[in-house]
């Protein structure tokens, strides 16, 4: 009896490992805090949802925050975006996400604000793109970043805080 189980652990153990082996290494965005109310438009529906806690995102989805809201959205590639309220933001392509094969992360920043973190542990080698109505921002160092006011024909980035 002994011996059987400790051959199927062997043979579990073995076959675990080849297939992290095998696999890409991606995974999804998905909203990791969220305070008061916010919704999400999926790329495949033309309802929006109710946003809540853990939801998974994909490119293409857009996230909408109401009066006094924030959430937070922890992206595929493993960096981070806050939202003030009235934000509205489109997820366009999300490096390391399993619904694409981008190679970047691409954000449109459609109206209200934005803390942009990219993590000592961001997973794309290529600048993270956040397009908005008037400016497109390219930032390709770790940091926190602060992207505080984008209206129709202005962009105003500060770094808050650089590695």
């Amino acid at each position: 009896m002994k011996k059987v189980l400790i051959t199927g652990l062997v043979l579990a153990l073995s076959s675990a490992s080849m297939a992290s082996g095998e696999d890409e290494m991606t995974s999804l965005s998905y909203i990791s805090y969220l305070e008061r109310y916010a919704t999400v438009q999926p790329v495949s529906q033309e309802e929006s949802l109710e946003a809540v806690i853990n939801m998974p995102l994909v490119g293409g989805d857009r996230v909408d925050s109401a009066r006094e809201a924030r959430l937070e959205i922890v992206l595929a590639d493993a960096n981070l975006v806050w939202l003030d309220e009235y934000t509205t933001l489109s997820l366009d392509a999300v490096a390391y996400s399993r619904d694409s094969d981008a190679d970047r992360s691409v954000i449109f920043l459609a109206d209200g604000a934005i803390i942009f973190e990219i993590t000592e542990h961001a997973l794309s080698k290529k600048p993270v793109r956040i397009d908005g109505r008037g400016a497109t921002v390219y930032l390709d160092e770790r940091g926190l970043f602060s992207e505080a006011e984008r209206l129709a024909q202005s962009c105003r980035i500060t770094a808050l805080r650089r590695r």
